[in-house]
């Protein structure tokens, strides 16, 4: 009875199995944002770009002031920042526009828009999260075998404007290699 049912789906184990790989395999190839690539040393971007913050371990950031690449998608973007560790690019930073809500649906058409965007390119949907810390966030991911990227619904609270109080949220990407867990962590 085994065998005949590992027969039956065993075409499906494999039709997942190409989807991840052809996922991840987009996903690889992009290797970042347009112009932007992971390992990019920092001399390509330095003249376009200003400090923001550093962390341990030889990690700088810095937001791109240049005039490249400047949507995602048909999305404006309001902010780019690249993430250096030992003058090599290993993190990238999309983040657009604050948006007020409209209607009452809980996720911004942005968000929307993105995530089915990214579906489409990567030929698979996006695993969905929501942190429990009562944030609103709500994140969708995508995995290569080499390269991540999350997107990230980012809830900004309810604001006054001219004395209508309406949501407000905004959209996050983060490009990332992914990280070797086998490095003594």
């Amino acid at each position: 009875m085994k065998k005949i049912l590992l027969i039956i789906f065993m075409p499906f184990f494999s039709l997942i199995g190409h989807s991840q790989t052809k996922s991840s395999t987009i996903l690889d190839e992009k290797n970042g944002f347009k112009e932007f690539k992971l390992d990019d040393q920092y001399s390509k971007w330095s003249a376009e770009i200003k400090f923001t913050n550093s962390e341990d371990e030889g990690k700088k950031y810095y937001d791109y002031t240049g005039n490249c690449c400047q949507k995602l998608f048909n999305s404006e973007l309001r902010k780019i920042r690249l993430g250096f560790k030992y003058n090599v690019l290993n993190l990238i930073y999309l983040v657009t526009p604050t948006e007020k809500q409209v209607g009452e649906d809980y996720l911004s058409a942005e968000y929307k828009y993105l995530k089915s965007s990214f579906d489409l390119l990567f030929q698979q949907k996006g695993y969905e999260a929501m942190p429990d810390d009562n944030s609103g966030d709500v994140q969708s991911i995508w995995m290569g075998n080499k390269i991540q990227l999350i997107l990230t619904y980012e809830y900004m609270g309810i604001k006054d404007f001219d004395g209508k109080y309406i949501a407000t949220s905004r959209c996050n990407v983060l490009i990332s290699k992914i990280s070797n867990l086998n490095d003594g962590f």
